[in-house]
């Protein structure tokens, strides 16, 4: 995890109202933990490789499913995060979307994209925080290496389920009709 904006304790509700003004003023999403803003900095191919996972996952999830990225999610009073992508779905979950209550939910998937800088906060605290939270499967994917690994919540931990490359179908785990050529999330331009 990268160095705190400031070492000012902030609440919540302090965040927000400073959130959407860092981002317009300086371009960087930000999240918040234990009282700090931090900057969440993606670079392009990040980006890219998050746009392509989600148009895929917005085709072929069921209609009681919403796919976001940069949305907070509550973990704790004083841990909002945001991953790269998380799957929300059941009954009400689009009147929740439309209403901006999804942060109160747990998501049922999550993806990181990582990079050199993000690859141990992302397998070390945001996974372990991930799993506290009951998110059932949590997907890590590695640009560089043109990889995904799959994993899968048991007993309040998480467990490798799979590693997918190239051309291997990658196949979650909670929607199985969703399928995708793990080489497709890697492509720079479609």
């Amino acid at each position: 995890m990268s160095e705190p904006i400031s070492n000012k304790f902030l609440t919540y509700e302090q965040f927000i109202a400073v959130a959407e003004s860092i981002k317009d003023n300086t371009g960087h999403v930000t999240e918040y933990s234990k009282g700090k803003i931090y900057y969440f900095s993606p670079n392009a191919r990040h980006g890219k490789t998050i746009r392509n996972l989600c148009n895929i996952l917005e085709s072929k999830l069921p209609m009681s499913c919403v796919v976001t990225n940069e949305m907070h999610i509550k973990f704790t009073e004083n841990e909002y995060r945001i991953p790269d992508i998380s799957v929300f779905c059941g009954k009400s979950i689009r009147e929740k979307a439309e209403n901006d209550l999804l942060y109160l939910e747990t998501p049922k998937v999550v993806f990181e994209v990582f990079s050199e800088s993000t690859e141990e906060n992302d397998r070390g605290y945001k996974m372990n925080l991930y799993a506290e939270k009951g998110i059932e499967e949590y997907l890590i994917i590695d640009y560089k290496n043109k990889l995904i690994e799959q994993y899968y919540l048991y007993n309040s931990s998480y467990k490798l389920n799979k590693k997918y490359m190239n051309d291997d179908v990658c196949i979650l785990l909670l929607y199985p009709d969703v399928k995708f050529i793990t080489s497709e999330v890697f492509k720079l331009f479609i």
